[in-house]
């Protein structure tokens, strides 16, 4: 079985995630992007919002 078959752990999906924004900060851009936006970066941030805090009423 190839390694990309293989399923990422929560962990290594935070990590994609924090590598990805990073690597996008300050006007950088990776080899995906395209005039049109990078598809890299908007997986991360839909992940992003995935991973949000959910707000806990008090009782």
């Amino acid at each position: 079985m190839s390694r990309q078959d293989e399923p990422l752990t929560r962990a290594a999906i935070v990590w994609a995630v924090n590598e990805t924004i990073r690597g996008h900060t300050g006007a950088r851009r990776c080899p995906q992007c395209r005039p049109d936006g990078c598809e890299q970066l908007a997986w991360a941030q839909r992940e992003q919002q995935k991973m949000a805090p959910v707000a806990v009423e008090a009782r």
